[in-house]
């Protein structure tokens, strides 16, 4: 009896753990934006299909996610030597800062049913941000 709760506990883990490996954020652009401003950010990464919001650690910063849709990326090789197609996405989220959020580096996620995707670094300036052309 006393194995049950314990083996409910280590399921649990072992599936968070499998979602957590699976979903990643590989880019967020742009990197960072000013308080008080608005702006759409691109999100690319693997497995972001389903992803229904946007969380960041700090107060005074949200987002809504507009759109998710497949890009084309490189194959890489499973285990077996075969090429594996991986599935990536690019989400655009439009992006509102308020004048009161804190300056600095702050954790956003994205969430689906799937659990709670690898955060990515997004920055909050007093300065404007101009972003240059390639």
């Amino acid at each position: 009896m006393c194995c049950r709760p314990f083996s409910a506990l280590l399921v649990l883990i072992f599936s968070f753990a499998q979602c957590s490996l699976a979903q990643k954020i590989a880019s967020v652009f742009p990197l960072g934006a000013p308080r008080g401003s608005s702006t759409t950010l691109e999100i690319r990464g693997q497995d972001l299909d389903g992803a229904y919001a946007v969380w960041f650690e700090a107060k005074g910063i949200g987002g809504q996610i507009k759109k998710i849709e497949p890009v084309e990326a490189d194959n890489t090789e499973g285990g077996d030597g075969q090429k594996q197609p991986k599935k990536w996405f690019r989400a655009l989220v439009d992006l509102k800062i308020d004048s009161s959020a804190g300056i600095g580096r702050h954790m956003l996620r994205l969430v689906s049913p799937r659990g709670m995707y690898g955060g990515h670094h997004f920055v909050v300036t007093a300065d404007p941000v101009v972003l240059e052309g390639g």
